[in-house]
């Protein structure tokens, strides 16, 4: 494992037991996609998630997991059908999907509850099996394509944030379940981000470059991390051409400020134990 060295994982381990609130609050928030079906996209169908918002209220339609085709809103109680509605649904389906893969790697990992494991891996090796088949799509404007999403900045949350859940979750898996995911997932994941970044700075380069360098480190790609890490606009250019001279990310909102910072943060926390730490 990368992410955590042996002295981090007791400690986990150990205040797992401490703090049995937290461990139901992280058992509680992954509860849905932990005790329910699988549902992973046969086709690149998920579009971008600030579609799923009534037009007439502005406000977020009700998410139901076990609703794909009906949307309603919370306030006028409408119902919407058909896209972008839809498609916004599966956009909101993988992300539920790869932040609770993750959360039930680390409950894994903190109490050894096999079944979280083996949850998470289910999921992780189905989604393996559909990306060569999910295509290029997506118009939203002002930034590149995706294949999992409508956006690259999708395409690099949904990369980054399955492929630190696989750091942790290989240990429980067989060879051909990580061949499988490394070969059709992740990799090719990798090669996509490459191809559409863009020489600017920005806070969705920040996030762009960060899931290329992680899955750069996990499979020993140098080339991924060089790229995305040393060259022109990679992570450490937009660390250093990014910041005002008051040390706010130069796009001038607080939300850009921290959401540059999360991803500058999930890169570093990865590689601390590597050569390629800052710190």
């Amino acid at each position: 494992m990368i992410q955590f060295n042996e002295e981090e994982c007791r400690r986990i381990r150990q205040r797992s037991r401490q703090y049995p609130e937290t461990l139901k609050k992280l058992k509680d928030s992954v509860a849905q996609t932990f005790q329910g079906n699988m549902i992973v996209p046969k086709t690149g169908i998920a579009n971008w998630t600030l579609y799923y918002y009534c037009p007439d209220c502005s406000v977020s339609l009700v998410f139901d997991r076990n609703s794909p085709d009906k949307h309603i809103c919370p306030c006028c109680r409408k119902t919407f059908q058909g896209e972008p509605y839809n498609g916004a649904w599966w956009g909101l389906i993988n992300a539920a999907n790869y932040h609770d893969v993750y959360g039930m790697a680390v409950i894994w990992l903190a109490t050894g509850e096999q079944a979280y494991a083996q949850k998470a891996i289910q999921i992780l090796t189905e989604y393996a099996r559909c990306y060569p088949h999910y295509q290029v799509h997506g118009d939203i404007p002002y930034n590149g394509p995706g294949r999992s999403g409508a956006q690259t900045l999708d395409e690099a949350n949904f990369q980054r944030t399955f492929a630190m859940a696989y750091d942790i979750l290989s240990e429980a898996m067989t060879e051909e379940e990580q061949r499988l995911v490394r070969d059709n997932l992740f990799l090719p994941g990798a090669e996509f981000l490459l191809a559409h970044r863009h020489r600017q700075l920005h806070n969705h380069e920040v996030i762009i470059n960060s899931a290329i360098a992680v899955i750069g480190i996990l499979f020993n790609r140098e080339d991924y991390v060089r790229a995305a890490l040393y060259e022109d606009y990679g992570i450490l250019y937009q660390l250093e051409h990014g910041m005002l001279d008051n040390r706010m990310w130069f796009e001038g909102a607080f939300g850009y400020h921290f959401y540059a910072l999360t991803s500058f943060f999930a890169f570093e926390k990865f590689a601390l134990h590597t050569k390629y730490s800052n710190i």
